[in-house]
């Protein structure tokens, strides 16, 4: 894990999509550990960036 904080607007202009509508995917994930109205920006690496890359994953592919 690195000491470097990803955010999902990095996230989403990396991958060439919507930065509200990874957003808006993420909020409706309902991640355990996010709290309402909070920033979405975590350790690289970590197990809470795996999970945003898993919610961009599925965007991505149409899945949700």
């Amino acid at each position: 894990m690195s000491d470097h904080m990803v955010t999902a607007v990095g996230m989403a202009r990396e991958a060439g999509v919507c930065h509200r509508m990874f957003r808006r995917h993420l909020r409706r994930a309902r991640l355990s550990w996010h709290v309402l109205n909070d920033r979405w920006s975590v350790p690289e690496g970590s197990p809470k960036h795996d999970d945003m890359r898993q919610v961009l994953a599925a965007m991505i592919a149409g899945r949700n």
